[in-house]
């Protein structure tokens, strides 16, 4: 198109160029009233838009705060884990050591039944044998 319009001495390419601009100035006059036109839809888009930020923003800060508190709980899990822990073992020994104190009671105590038999009975074979159950319990101390 441009070699022939160079052949024939330019003239045809002025026109040309006339119709280019022509048509260039009627695009942008279609372009600019269809941006008019949908410059109502495009407001409405931006205020949706602006508005879906602020809640995902919100969103956003609810679950910081969520995570936050998260975090928090997992800690007072971790403590009161080691508590009962502890208390466990606080527990454990207990045992051992009422094991223990209940063995040496048992070794050592002397029943109701001996001391009475020491203090008020009579010297006889009872009393022998109430004697010796008590030289093994001083024996076991």
């Amino acid at each position: 198109l441009i070699a022939e319009a160079l052949r024939s001495g330019g003239a045809e390419l002025r026109g040309y160029a006339r119709r280019v601009e022509g048509d260039l100035r009627r695009v942008e006059k279609e372009s600019v009233a269809d941006y008019l036109s949908e410059s109502e839809n495009l407001a409405h888009l931006h205020m949706k838009i602006s508005a879906s930020d602020a809640a995902l923003a919100a969103i956003q800060a609810a679950l910081g705060g969520f995570q936050s508190d998260l975090g928090q709980v997992s800690e007072e899990i971790v403590s009161l884990q080691e508590r009962a822990r502890g208390m466990n073992v606080r527990g454990k020994n207990r045992k051992m050591v009422q094991r223990s104190v209940s063995a040496f009671v048992d070794g050592a105590a002397a029943a109701p039944a001996m001391v009475k038999g020491i203090c008020e009975s009579e010297v006889n074979e009872a009393y022998v044998e109430f004697l010796v159950q008590l030289k093994k319990k001083f024996a076991y101390v």
